[in-house]
């Protein structure tokens, strides 16, 4: 049945076989493609940090962070929230990776206070978080992720 859709899911440059299950009929892949395309959009690109590194407001709408290349432990911190903003992270070197909000902030699901980082140093842990008014939300994670 997946492969009808095939042709449709062309287009986004890094999905994994194990996401067609959301396909379950007809008309779900339009559905889904337009949930998918907000964190596989070939447009936005992943953007590799040897250092710690202070995310931007124009960076914080699709793009991809890595740690790839990294020596040591590294930290992005997240810019000031704005409703719609979506940032997504992928460890590519075994190396802790922190996620820091703002002081004010919260990951829900993770940060007991504001400004609490969450970390991962296992190769492939990935994290996609979403801004509402006034906190982080995970949408999509994979992996070990830690406080």
């Amino acid at each position: 049945m997946a492969d009808k859709y095939l042709p449709h899911l062309k287009e986004l440059t890094s999905l994994q076989d194990d996401d067609l299950f959301y396909i379950v009929s007809d008309g779900d892949y339009k559905s889904y493609l337009k949930e998918m395309r907000k964190y596989f959009n070939p447009s936005y690109v992943t953007i590799p940090k040897t250092f710690s590194y202070n995310i931007t407001v124009d960076e914080s709408y699709g793009n991809w962070f890595s740690n790839e290349g990294a020596f040591a432990a590294i930290s992005f911190k997240l810019p000031i929230i704005s409703d719609g903003m979506y940032v997504c992270f992928v460890v590519q070197t075994a190396k802790n990776m922190l996620i820091t909000p703002q002081a004010s902030d919260l990951i829900m699901g993770f940060s007991t206070y504001g400004g609490q980082s969450i970390k991962s140093s296992t190769i492939g842990d990935t994290v996609v978080l979403r801004a509402t008014s006034n906190n982080w939300h995970i949408s999509r994670i994979f992996g070990s992720w830690s406080v």
